[in-house]
């Protein structure tokens, strides 16, 4: 899934937001460690739109997932926190601890605590490859 994604970052996204977009893949990281899956979610949103991280729960690809997600949101920052958003979202439906359409739904089942060292080793695999691709 981290490399679909990484690869699907690097073919859509600008220089720009792919730089940014490794920015959140840092800080989430450890936030996901710290604060749960469900506020960084949730922060991701706040940023860059609903609209933009639910992109990853209602496409097949991460290819469609980053597509969306880039037309959802507005500037360069918007669209690293809505790609970071509907990634993470898009990996855990695919690991099916998510089934929900919408995001507060999401955010309900990504409330679980238990859910946060799923959520923690998906970004640790995003995180080492924005960091290898996408250098800030």
């Amino acid at each position: 899934m981290a490399i679909e994604c990484t690869k699907a970052v690097a073919e859509a996204a600008d220089g720009d937001v792919r730089r940014r977009y490794a920015q959140r893949c840092r800080a989430f990281h450890a936030e996901i460690f710290t604060l749960g899956v469900a506020h960084v979610v949730a922060l991701a949103a706040a940023r860059a739109g609903a609209k933009a991280v639910e992109a990853g729960l209602r496409h097949s690809t991460c290819g469609e997932v980053v597509k969306a997600a880039l037309a959802e949101a507005g500037g360069p920052e918007e669209k690293s926190y809505g790609l970071y958003g509907a990634v993470l979202l898009y990996a855990m439906r695919r690991r099916g601890y998510v089934k929900s359409t919408t995001l507060l739904d999401a955010l309900g089942e990504l409330k679980d605590p238990a859910l946060n060292a799923a959520a923690y080793r998906a970004a640790e695999w995003l995180k080492r490859l924005a960091e290898a691709y996408f250098k800030a």
